[in-house]
């Protein structure tokens, strides 16, 4: 959704200035004092303290938050444009995610947040609002494998992995992962290459997050991996339906993965000492969703595109692009939801081990993504798209070589006559 900052205050000023006033969902919150921001930079002491007065009764943390604003309010003269990306719920509570875009004569900005609402009385009020705190699909971050931490790092390098690792793990916890790697992390510029695999089963935060997000299922006790090697892999296999941090929607798709893994890491939580640990059934699931996230720059995504039939990957890629054509037809005037659950399982694997687009349900989850997550996927799908499709014109050129080879074999040739493979070809 797309909105004009001007026509926002033309509706909303009158109400912000009714001292009777108080919002009831979050995007109303939103506009509402987005517009007593504008107001804060009014020449009449009257409405200014108005203003004030309505940001304070609108917010769980009122000073702090009112210092935020009046410093947001000097760049509202260049204020472009509202984006509403998405709204979700989860344990913490309500989110909005929105870009204000932001113009004067020296740059550009795009000023990018999700932020948290809490309903108290009917009243809708502000909570708190960070930046992204995950890199999403298609990021080049993200799809590129994470930094080798130096065997004789330096006390620099060290303390560079604590702060990432203390990072990551906030952010784990915070989302409701059941894991996650550091190239996730979109406040890490430089990840390297270590994995959260597993839940804090100490911390509730956490527990009740991933138990929304993964009903039923039972994970493993975090482990912080650095250098993670692949040491074995089991040769039976299972079926598990991923979901990602870095792919936010209620998105579903069956995955076939060792049912057995071993790996050695580095163990920051004991001076870095070398550890193998043997992982199987959805413990091996979640070590192995990290690990191609941190050695292979991959998301389960990019592991589904791979394995679809190309008549498959061409229908997700057109389903997507013809949803964000409808968006720019409409105008963006939707909000996508991508709240969990429900589910939806757009890529199922049968019995046989076919990897199948569930086109209905597939064109179910597709509102509910961000227009960053299907551009993302676009992208990525387009890639796959095109590996496939160059391998099998290779391997098809390879196949009419030797056929035509063998053909030419047993044909005369006369002086002056070439062979018919060149022709042919």
């Amino acid at each position: 959704m797309k909105l004009l900052p001007l026509t926002i205050f033309s509706e909303f000023k009158n109400k912000v200035l009714d001292t009777s006033y108080y919002p009831i969902h979050p995007l109303e919150t939103l506009k509402a004092r987005l517009t007593a921001a504008w107001l804060l930079q009014s020449s009449d002491f009257e409405t200014v303290r108005q203003a004030k007065t309505f940001i304070l009764k609108t917010s769980l943390f009122k000073e702090d938050d009112l210092l935020r604003l009046e410093q947001l309010a000097s760049q509202v003269q260049s204020w472009d444009e509202l984006q509403i990306c998405s709204t979700y719920t989860n344990t913490q509570g309500i989110f909005l995610e929105y870009k204000l875009l932001v113009t004067t004569e020296e740059y550009k900005q795009e000023l990018h947040f999700h932020a948290q609402y809490k309903t108290l009385d009917k009243i809708c009020c502000f909570v708190s609002q960070t930046t992204p705190l995950i890199r999403v699909t298609g990021d080049p971050i993200l799809q590129k494998p994470g930094i080798y931490f130096p065997d004789h790092a330096t006390l620099e390098q060290q303390e560079e992995l604590t702060k990432q690792i203390e990072h990551a793990k906030s952010v784990l916890i915070q989302t409701g992962g059941a894991g996650i790697a550091a190239n996730q992390c979109a406040a890490i510029q430089n990840p390297y290459r270590f994995t959260i695999v597993g839940v804090f089963h100490d911390i509730p935060e956490h527990t009740s997050g991933v138990a929304q997000r993964y009903p039923g299922t039972k994970f493993p006790q975090a482990m912080v991996m650095v250098n993670p090697i692949i040491t074995a892999v089991s040769k039976e296999t299972q079926k598990f339906n991923h979901a990602c941090l870095s792919v936010p929607c209620p998105n579903r798709c069956t995955v076939i993965s060792p049912i057995e893994m071993s790996v050695t890491y580095k163990d920051p939580l004991d001076a870095l000492r070398v550890k193998e640990v043997t992982l199987t059934g959805v413990d091996a699931v979640v070590l192995w969703h990290e690990l191609t996230h941190i050695i292979d720059g991959k998301t389960y995504m990019d592991v589904t595109f791979d394995s679809l039939a190309i008549e498959d990957l061409i229908e997700f890629k057109e389903m997507m692009y013809l949803e964000i054509q409808r968006r720019q037809n409409e105008s963006y005037a939707e909000v996508p939801e991508i709240s969990i659950p429900p589910f939806h399982f757009s890529v199922k694997v049968s019995a046989c081990g076919s990897v199948k687009l569930d086109s209905k349900e597939l064109a179910e989850v597709l509102p509910k993504m961000t227009n960053e997550t299907l551009s993302g996927l676009l992208i990525q799908a387009s890639i796959y798209l095109k590996k496939k499709q160059t391998m099998n014109y290779r391997m098809e050129r390879v196949f009419y070589e030797l056929f035509f080879a063998s053909e030419n074999k047993n044909l005369p040739h006369s002086e002056g006559h070439s062979p018919t493979l060149k022709s042919k070809l």
